[in-house]
């Protein structure tokens, strides 16, 4: 469904799809926040993944007297993140979509923030900041752009695209998009959520934009499907030599990821980007490869890559090719 465009005024009507699943606990805190945006929308798809606690009676409860008309969706069985948010999406009527969590709270100006942006045909994608809360709304001190990496270099420069091939960077609960969006996307790819997927193609059409406010208090708690939280040193130290020792089969995982990525979108790249997407395909296929050997004989295949610029290019340089050479033998252990 396409947007309607006045002059430097996009059409405010859009739609929100929230996933459910067991979200008795935070739900209504969610819809309340929904109902009271300064510019509601125009209807709220919630799409539940089999609940079996009080989640669809708290959501049936609203439906009968929310002031925004509200669809449930009742999944047979269990579809997964990927799926039930492919779902709702799917189930949406307005050229703009927002998509939510159930444990979140959104501020009264999220949708007032973000819509204008939309004033811009190019503009396919929004993210925006968020501030990262515990169970009870309480603020841990650090926001989403922090915990994700996104430094003022990223916003500066605006090189999503770049940015993507080795960076987290779009969190699904700050995002809003415009339904052309998944035009030709019958299902998320294996390996890709809604919110990276929908992001590398509106980076790939050069449509992706990044609000720095928080618009979104987005909480970390034990339940959490999906989360994030200022992460120390230390524990950075001991996940990566965690990761070192699945070396193997999370390069295999990587380099088909992203071959179904291409597969996916190879028609949305620039000759010059899908170029670009065809030297990381080779340079993740070669690391995998390399990684079933010994570690002495993956040492040549990374120092090769290095030497071509693929590390400087797709990672952080000469720091992530030391690395890729000690998790060699750190995933023999």
């Amino acid at each position: 469904m396409g947007d309607e465009m006045d002059g430097n005024y996009v059409n405010l009507e859009y739609s929100v799809a929230l996933c459910t699943f067991n979200g008795e606990r935070f739900v209504s805190e969610q819809i309340q926040s929904i109902q009271g945006q300064t510019i509601p929308p125009k209807e709220l798809i919630i799409s539940d993944d089999g609940s079996d606690d009080r989640t669809l009676e708290i959501v049936e409860s609203y439906a009968s007297k929310c002031t925004i008309p509200i669809k449930i969706i009742f999944n047979k069985g269990e579809h997964g993140v990927r799926g039930n948010f492919y779902t709702a999406i799917q189930s949406c009527s307005y050229p703009i979509i927002f998509t939510c969590d159930q444990d979140d709270v959104w501020l009264p100006q999220k949708a007032e923030t973000i819509l204008p942006y939309f004033a811009d045909r190019k503009t396919q994608l929004v993210f925006s900041d968020g501030e990262l809360v515990n169970g009870e709304l309480e603020s841990l001190g650090t926001s989403i752009f922090h915990a994700n990496g996104i430094t003022e270099k990223f916003l500066k420069e605006k090189d999503w695209i770049s940015y993507l091939y080795s960076n987290f960077l779009v969190t699904g609960a700050t995002m809003a998009f415009r339904s052309s969006l998944m035009d030709n996307v019958s299902q998320f790819p294996e390996g890709w959520l809604h919110d990276s997927f929908l992001a590398f193609k509106a980076a790939a059409m050069g449509g992706m934009v990044a609000c720095e406010e928080r618009l979104v208090l987005y909480r970390q708690h034990g339940s959490n499907t999906l989360g994030m939280h200022e992460v120390t040193r230390a524990e950075r130290l001991e996940q990566w030599k965690q990761r070192s020792k699945n070396l193997v089969s999370d390069r295999d995982k990587r380099y088909h990821r992203f071959l179904t990525l291409n597969e996916e979108l190879h028609s949305c790249f620039t000759q010059e980007e899908q170029k670009r997407m065809d030297r990381f395909l080779s340079f993740l296929q070669d690391l995998a490869e390399a990684g079933r050997k010994p570690a002495l004989i993956q040492i040549p295949t990374i120092v090769k890559h290095y030497c071509n610029g693929d590390f400087q290019e797709f990672y952080s340089g000469g720091k992530t090719a030391v690395l890729a050479i000690l998790a060699a033998f750190i995933s023999k252990d």
